[in-house]
């Protein structure tokens, strides 16, 4: 459940948006990464977290501690002020902006490099039927919203190609460590997640060179 929802937008997709779209496919992604964030960053993770223990318990589940974990996610609680700065229209500070402007610039550069180190696959004959399973809905799920978005949507192209990208983004990178805190399989989540990115490195290679963005 926790593999399903939430895509690695940040780290996967928007060194791709940035290296082959204007600068309005890297605004739309970082839109579509509003929701998703809050989702990955915490929201899963609380509603997983209270589900299971509401099942072992049989008491329901418990909206204080669902709260708690929410307040306590700190990518959760830092995009939820940075949402709240925006719509109040409050500006950071220019000193604030100078002191992670290079750390910004280094976005592209340390997302590949995590992935790097997060990559790993283990080929159990347990972990590959359910993998292959879980990464087929997300890609016909992804097929059936890339569709829509691109002939459908009443927007620029540049914004429909973003999101026909972002539609087939690998798992969430936090989703095997939420996994292991809610007592699922760690590892078949990380090898799940590993299969994900070599199968959104080779379908948006794909749509890049279909969609003309070479």
């Amino acid at each position: 459940m926790l593999c399903l929802p939430a895509f690695n937008i940040g780290a996967f997709c928007l060194p791709f948006v940035q290296s082959f779209l204007p600068a309005m496919g890297s605004v739309t992604a970082c839109m579509f990464d509003v929701g998703n964030s809050i989702m990955c960053t915490g929201g899963t993770y609380a509603f997983v977290a209270e589900y299971t223990a509401a099942s072992g318990s049989k008491k329901g589940i418990d909206l204080k501690s669902f709260a708690k974990r929410l307040i306590t996610s700190p990518p959760l609680v830092a995009y939820v002020v940075m949402f709240i700065l925006a719509v109040a229209n409050i500006d950071t500070p220019p000193v604030i902006l100078t002191l992670i402007e290079p750390m910004a610039k280094a976005n592209t550069f340390v997302a590949m490099l995590m992935l790097g180190l997060l990559f790993h696959i283990e080929f159990k004959k347990e972990y590959m039927g359910e993998i292959f399973k879980l990464i087929g809905i997300r890609h016909i799920f992804a097929a059936v919203c890339a569709v829509i978005f691109y002939f459908v949507l009443p927007f620029d192209l540049v914004i429909r190609q973003t999101l026909v990208l972002l539609c087939f983004a690998p798992m969430s990178a936090v989703a095997p460590a939420y996994t292991g805190m809610c007592g699922g399989d760690e590892g078949m989540a990380s090898c799940a997640n590993s299969v994900s990115i070599l199968c959104s490195l080779v379908v948006i290679t794909a749509l890049l060179a279909i969609m003309g963005l070479y």
